[in-house]
């Protein structure tokens, strides 16, 4: 795999792992689920892949309605702490133990660096994992652009943002949260999006 798929294949990661975070699950995920290739497992030894898998055959005698009130149920008590009961959401100012004032005020300093305008449909804060992997995915988008533009200084420029962002931010408490989220996950979906999670901070 040359540098260009290899981004390719992590930009695609970061998207899919993103939209876990900002969507609500719906109906094409539970098709998109369905129709997930069971061969898929055995193309990665990786928890996540593996994890992934084993849900979508699991939902197979399901209706659409039952899967997405067992998604529903899980994404609130792991993402919106619903009661007292819930793991901390997923916010950097929450795991990393700083005023949130601070944490963001650092993440605009290098979104503004990358040229970063996050998506005004996401009504979350730029601590919140989602807008996080949605950052490194523009990052790694934009490398991508400057390599088959052969731009070396671009390409290297927007590395190293991307490098200290994930070193600076989202990899210093992506793992304690994707450890908190596998405990508590109650289906194989958002269980494989925390061994993705883990996966993708080491």
């Amino acid at each position: 795999m040359n540098c260009v798929d290899a981004l390719k294949q992590e930009s695609l990661s970061l998207g899919f792992l993103a939209s876990a975070f900002l969507l609500l699950p719906d109906k094409q995920l539970v098709r998109n689920l369905r129709d997930l290739p069971f061969a898929f497992a055995a193309s990665s030894n990786e928890p996540g892949a593996l994890e992934l898998a084993a849900y979508a055959q699991s939902i197979q005698g399901k209706t659409d309605d039952e899967v997405l009130r067992e998604l529903g149920t899980d994404r609130a008590k792991l993402i919106r702490h619903v009661d007292a009961q819930c793991i901390n959401p997923p916010y950097e100012s929450l795991y990393a133990n700083e005023p949130e004032s601070d944490v963001v005020q650092s993440l605009n300093r290098l979104f503004i660096e990358a040229g970063f305008a996050p998506s005004g449909k996401y009504c979350e804060a730029s601590d919140q994992i989602g807008m996080e992997l949605s950052f490194m995915k523009f990052c790694v988008d934009r490398e991508i652009e400057a390599t088959l533009e052969e731009d070396e200084d671009a390409a290297r420029a927007i590395a190293a943002i991307k490098d200290r962002f994930f070193d600076e931010h989202l990899g210093r408490w992506m793992a304690s949260y994707g450890e908190a989220m596998r405990r508590s996950a109650q289906t194989g979906y958002y269980r494989a999006i925390a061994d993705l999670l883990t996966s993708l901070s080491s």
